[in-house]
């Protein structure tokens, strides 16, 4: 308790600090909850060239395309945002996305999410974390003296609003392996 003077406010601004950052930043929902196609690629010549590969799909009349090295440098994820038409327009991106890149890279996978998939699965997942939130809250309350459950809800609290402030700061994909590590810090 010797650095509480210091500790109690760092850690209510980096709080509030987070929550600013969730409802002015926002979150970067991924495929999962925003829908699109994505699409995991490998390249065959040693490190990817995102700049090359970008100049290749810009021109491709596809919307908001991301690219983003993923694990390795050789990785890239390619994101493509939901296309007005339905699932034949989705499937003509895609045809448009491997024309594109040519022979140069290895398909290593290919999602789709429709829209109205990724509204029911974010609307499910905020509830079933709410429900969890809820439900350890209870425990914690009727487990322990209200005192001791009282810091552990704050603290649990805390680390939540803390991690996904920094999700919002680096804007870190939030997709339904998000809500499960949301789950596990619970």
């Amino acid at each position: 308790m010797r650095f509480r003077r210091i500790s109690f406010p760092a850690s209510a601004a980096l709080s509030i600090l987070a929550i600013l950052l969730y409802f002015f930043h926002g979150l970067n929902f991924g495929i999962d909850f925003v829908g699109g196609t994505l699409i995991e690629v490998q390249s065959k010549s040693g490190a990817a060239d995102l700049a090359k590969m970008r100049a290749a799909l810009s021109g491709l009349g596809l919307g908001d395309v991301q690219l983003q090295e993923f694990g390795g440098p050789t990785d890239v994820l390619i994101r493509v945002a939901q296309q007005p038409g339905g699932e034949q327009a989705q499937q003509v991106a895609i045809n448009k996305v491997r024309e594109a890149l040519g022979g140069e890279v290895d398909y290593r996978r290919v999602e789709v999410v429709g829209p109205r998939v990724s509204s029911e699965l974010l609307a499910k997942s905020t509830i079933g974390l709410g429900l969890a939130i809820f439900g350890i809250l209870i425990y914690l309350w009727f487990r322990f003296e209200w005192q001791f459950s009282l810091g552990a809800m704050i603290a649990n609290v805390h680390d939540l609003v803390l991690t996904i402030g920094y999700m919002s700061l680096t804007q870190i994909d939030f997709d339904l392996s998000s809500i499960a590590a949301l789950l596990t810090i619970l």
